[in-house]
């Protein structure tokens, strides 16, 4: 199990390759959960797949092979009988032609400043939302199909930045 979900069933393999399914944050990407790690990410057409990990900062990379899923060979998972929250990770994946190549995780809950892109394993949130904020949320997003919606995107890094000039983090910013 993965934050208490389920593995990844028939219907939510069909439900994710059909984009249908609402909740692949759950089931792909790190989680690191008790005493285990488990990766997930989705590399059609491939001969591999590995997790290049380190869990200090300048130490090696630990390499991990993935696996393709027993039921979807497009989709590669390992587990790792570790917890490694706040460690950073790419993928390295070798084609059908033989070209190695590394890559972000498209389903990262956290990366690395740049100029470094790595991603990193994030650990549990330790923010409870309250009962209100539910409440206010579930009354504000009933009918939201119905609703008129405007979506507005903003790299936070052009937005604010701190007086030195560096970007700030998230938590930074939601004090300001």
């Amino acid at each position: 199990m993965v934050n208490g979900k389920t593995e990844l069933t028939d219907e939510k393999l069909a439900d994710f390759h059909n984009g249908h399914m609402m909740d692949a944050y759950l089931y792909f990407g790190s989680h690191a959960d008790r005493d285990e790690t488990v990766f997930t990410v989705w590399v059609p057409d491939v001969k591999r797949v590995s997790v290049l990990c380190s869990i200090v900062a300048g130490e090696a990379d630990g390499r991990y092979p993935m696996e393709p899923h027993p039921r979807d060979a497009s989709i590669w998972l390992v587990r790792i009988n570790r917890r490694m929250a706040d460690a950073v990770y790419v993928y390295e994946i070798e084609t059908l032609q033989g070209e190695i190549l590394t890559k972000s995780d498209p389903f990262a809950r956290a990366g690395e400043v740049r100029p470094a892109n790595r991603s990193v394993v994030a650990g549990s949130s330790k923010h409870e939302w309250s009962k209100s904020a539910l409440n206010y949320k579930a009354i504000q997003s009933k009918g939201h199909f119905e609703k008129p919606m405007a979506i507005y995107e903003l790299h936070i890094g052009t937005w604010k930045k701190a007086k030195d000039g560096k970007f700030l983090t998230y938590r930074e910013l939601a004090g300001n």
